[in-house]
């Protein structure tokens, strides 16, 4: 039995980003409607690095990302990963 092999093409990662009150603060909850984030990148290359104003401090930052390929065609959304931004 013979199979084919495909080359998966990627361009890239695209990223959201939705910023929440910390933990301390009892903001928001996590959002989960990619429509209520903010497009950051579409990264080609790692790692990617996105600077906060210092007024973010103890804010959680909220992510979504999914792959792009050359077509331009998207993958699906990913879970939210969410990480506190150091004051």
């Amino acid at each position: 039995m013979t199979t084919k092999s495909r080359t998966l093409l990627l361009l890239g990662i695209g990223a959201l980003l939705a910023l929440t009150g910390g933990i301390m603060a009892g903001g928001p909850p996590t959002p989960t409607d990619p429509a209520s984030f903010t497009f950051v990148a579409l990264d080609t290359r790692t790692p990617y690095t996105l600077d906060f104003a210092g007024a973010d401090g103890g804010k959680n930052a909220n992510y979504l990302l999914r792959w792009v390929n050359p077509a331009g065609e998207k993958g699906p959304w990913s879970e939210t990963a969410t990480a506190t931004i150091g004051a």
